[in-house]
């Protein structure tokens, strides 16, 4: 058993046993589904998210053809939830906005344009099964092509911008009864056809990118960020030039913003990734050239899913993309803890172990004067001659089990009872698919006659995003 607080070491001294040979490409890419239903060929749709569905609402196949019926993805399949020309259903428009109201558990539809080209107003809701218009005293005016996210900071959906009788920089809060308009201290500059997501676990939101024409020609490639009182502008270097109707989706699993396409003179067909602090072109399988698909990260999926959108010529496309890594990072915790003077150690993995981040481990709860440690292991099934796991009955632990080596020791630091184990993982793709063992050592004399409480096991799965 080695003991250590450099945790750079700790990796190093294990990384040449984690290492399992030559892997195939280890990231995230874009996989053509072949669902048996789906939508008809279309862009231009109102789309949102929740955590199980992707909604794709209305659109057009041309100048002539739009719709009004509504679709969801859900597992594998498409399923069509009200028909075209349904009784009851929204005028049939394209570039409308759509997000999933996450507080109220129903998705909202705004403004968009109509087949006679006029640009609408009107506040939409689709909640169990049905279509009910809203008819709010304020409302933001007429308009297509604006940014939609839900605003997790308030509990309520964000509008921003558009373009109406020309480009708008204005912002609107939909709180499921009315629009209010905000008057934050900062504005971005009037745009349109920008990229918004919302990102739950900040509690913020991204624009990128919109025109400040209605030219499809002329993209921005601008950042800005909501926080829920304020805009800020995200200083930023490099990233997609094409940021005209692009698709971008926040995946929450992997923690990093997906950008697709867009227009830039034409449909585009790069894809990009936005960690929070940079943005970096990813060489993947491509859907080809594509400006405002419909996009959304389906959260119980953790894929985002992709569907049609304009390519340059018609017809528009009616095709199915899921992007989604193929070396996932996960934990699988197993086994049984055994009591401390504080209780059953539980144990929770607060940020998964991806290569080139910081894998953590928490263990609670803890007792506050118990020195704990930690242990990682390299297999669950033997210590040298030791099988696993192993009985530490004998030993004076009732109840207690070692399950993975003590092949690497460090210091778990506690604070408010609960112990955390943080091991950089290297920014080396070669160790996609690896494991490490995982298990807390709480060293308490109230605990049993060996004086050691022992957490159940966790097994660390490193990914590549």
């Amino acid at each position: 058993m080695r003991i250590v607080t450099n945790f750079h070491l700790t990796l190093a001294l294990v990384a040449s046993s984690l290492l399992v040979g030559p892997t195939l490409r280890a990231q995230a890419d874009w996989k053509k589904a072949s669902p048996g239903t789906k939508p008809s060929a279309r862009g231009n749709t109102q789309f949102a998210a929740d955590n199980v569905n992707l909604y794709v609402f209305g659109g057009n196949a041309n100048g002539t053809t739009f719709y009004n019926d509504l679709w969801s993805y859900r597992v594998n399949t498409w399923v069509k939830l009200t028909s075209d020309g349904a009784a009851g259903s929204p005028a049939k428009r394209r570039w409308g906005s759509a997000c999933w109201d996450f507080g109220r558990s129903q998705l909202v539809v705004f403004g968009g344009q109509d087949a006679n080209k006029k640009n609408l107003a009107d506040t939409w809701v689709y909640a169990n099964g049905s279509w009910t218009q809203k008819t709010p005293a304020v409302s933001p005016a007429a308009r297509r092509w604006a940014g939609m996210a839900y605003d997790w900071a308030n509990g309520r959906v964000l509008l921003f911008g558009g373009y109406g009788t020309g480009n708008l920089n204005d912002t609107w809060a939909w709180n499921g009864a009315t629009w209010i308009k905000l008057s934050p201290k900062t504005q971005p500059p009037i745009k349109s056809r920008m990229g918004m997501v919302a990102i739950a676990t900040s509690k913020e939101i991204l624009i990128y990118g919109g025109t400040t024409t209605s030219s499809t020609a002329t993209p921005t490639t601008e950042m800005w960020k909501w926080d829920g009182t304020d805009w800020t502008k995200v200083t930023q270097t490099g990233g997609p030039t094409s940021g005209v109707e692009p698709g971008m989706v926040y995946d929450e699993f992997r923690d990093v913003v997906v950008f697709y396409g867009g227009h830039n003179s034409y449909p585009r067909s790069d894809t990009w990734e936005w960690d929070g602090k940079a943005w970096s072109q990813k060489k993947v399988t491509s859907p080809g050239p594509r400006s405002r698909p419909s996009i959304g990260y389906v959260s119980a999926l953790k894929k985002t899913i992709f569907f049609g959108g304009y390519t340059g010529a018609l017809p528009m496309k009616d095709d199915t993309w899921i992007y989604e890594t193929d070396k996932p990072a996960m934990f699988t915790f197993t086994g049984t803890a055994c009591k401390s003077s504080a209780g059953l150690p539980v144990l929770n993995g607060a940020a998964l172990p991806w290569t080139d981040s910081t894998m953590i481990l928490e263990a609670t709860p803890v007792p506050a004067a118990a020195p704990v440690l930690a242990s990682l292991g390299l297999s669950k099934a033997n210590w040298g001659a030791i099988t696993l796991p192993l009985d530490l009955t004998v030993f004076g632990a009732s109840g207690c089990r070692l399950y993975t080596g003590l092949d690497v020791v460090v210091v778990a630091p506690t604070t408010n009872g609960t112990a955390t184990l943080a091991v950089p993982i290297p920014a080396m793709p070669a160790l996609a698919g690896a494991k490490l063992f995982d298990q807390f050592l709480i060293l308490d004399t109230s605990a049993n006659s060996l004086g050691i409480a022992f957490s159940g096991l966790a097994e660390a799965q490193i990914g590549v995003r």
